[in-house]
């Protein structure tokens, strides 16, 4: 039976640093790679990927990657990059789950990763920048890829 997505959470939380890379890494590649046409032969590579970091392990995910890869390919162009990021997060929880479980993957994973990159120039791992700059006595909150949950006393516009 496979973990419950809590146990998933608790790999990404607790892998080790290049661990963690390496499965955020393959995340992005694997779910950027669904919708390009390069995806069927990329799909088997992620299989044979999944069969060498651990034997067994490619048959609890591949209906998972199926599922994903139709949902991106169907979903309405409004709900994509929702979509898109909300199962990077999940790839590389499960990505994190395999290397924890099994310290030799990395290689395996490694591999996918490069062979993406070599296959689907557009599923390369999109870079994001971002600057802020707070001035003048102000406060300044930010944040990518997630949400920001402000609590306190707001002050008024001039107040210190």
């Amino acid at each position: 039976m496979p973990a419950e997505p809590a146990d998933y959470a608790e790999h990404a939380e607790h892998a080790e640093p290049d661990a963690a890379r390496l499965a955020a890494e393959g995340g992005e590649a694997l779910v950027a790679a669904m919708p390009t046409p390069a995806w069927p032969a990329l799909r088997e590579a992620a299989l044979e990927a999944l069969h060498e970091a651990g034997p067994g392990l490619e048959g609890v995910l591949v209906a998972e990657l199926d599922v994903n890869a139709r949902m991106l390919g169907a979903a309405d162009p409004a709900h994509v990059a929702v979509l898109r990021q909300i199962l990077v997060a999940r790839w590389r929880e499960h990505l994190a789950r395999v290397l924890a479980e099994n310290p030799g993957a990395d290689e395996a994973v490694r591999r996918l990763v490069e062979r993406i990159a070599a296959a689907a120039p557009g599923a390369e791992r999109a870079g994001k920048t971002m600057t802020n700059i707070a001035r003048d006595h102000s406060t300044l909150f930010a944040v990518m890829d997630g949400n920001i949950i402000q609590h306190g006393q707001c002050r008024e516009p001039g107040s210190r």
